[in-house]
């Protein structure tokens, strides 16, 4: 559409968000604000940042369920629960299968 702005979309109401579930209307609103402020640039941004952060917390599950995994065997057992098992065979046939 010409002349339309990203930032006039609707975004979910934040009481159907899982995430804020356990936050209050005042500070959910504020979060609501920011997230509309945001320009399309930052909301890639924003995106990156936290689909980096979700892989911290995933690596950081591996690793206390596995202890004795190396930084290697780590990032391959992240590479298996990101693809699945099918691609990840496919992309690394000589590998074995290592538990998330």
């Amino acid at each position: 559409m010409a002349g339309h702005n990203p930032r006039d979309l609707p975004i979910e109401p934040l009481e159907s968000d899982p995430w804020m579930g356990d936050t209050s209307p005042e500070a959910a609103k504020i979060v609501l604000e920011r997230r509309r402020g945001l320009s399309p640039s930052q909301r890639v941004e924003e995106g990156m940042r936290l689909s980096q952060l979700a892989r911290e917390f995933m690596r950081a599950g591996i690793r206390s369920r596995h202890p004795a995994y190396s930084p290697w065997q780590v990032e391959e057992a992240l590479a298996r629960m990101l693809w699945g098992d099918d691609l990840y065979r496919r992309a690394r046939p000589s590998y074995d299968l290592l538990e998330p």
